[in-house]
């Protein structure tokens, strides 16, 4: 199984009281790239890449969804300071 998972740069609409600046895109493209190779070392998948701002994940055969959401759950907080995920897609 084959997903996407759309990222896109944040902006002054998500200003918070918690995150008050906004990083340079080329700070969070760093972070985006350590995000896609912390998805390609989960136990479920076989692979995550980037295209622009989309992760094309594809997951090990005896795992599902349920399992990729897990795991994606847990992952380092500091992700979503830089960066937001828009949209989680089968492919």
């Amino acid at each position: 199984m084959k997903y996407q998972l759309s990222i896109s740069y944040l902006t002054d609409d998500d200003l918070r009281p918690y995150r008050p600046t906004i990083p340079e895109h080329e700070e969070a493209d760093i972070f985006i790239q350590a995000f896609v190779e912390d998805i390609s070392l989960f136990s479920c998948t076989t692979s995550a890449y980037l295209e622009q701002l989309t992760v094309i994940i594809e997951l090990k055969s005896d795992f599902n969804l349920k399992n990729l959401n897990d795991e994606l759950k847990v992952m380092n907080p500091i992700y979503r300071e830089m960066f937001k995920t828009t949209g989680f897609f089968k492919v």
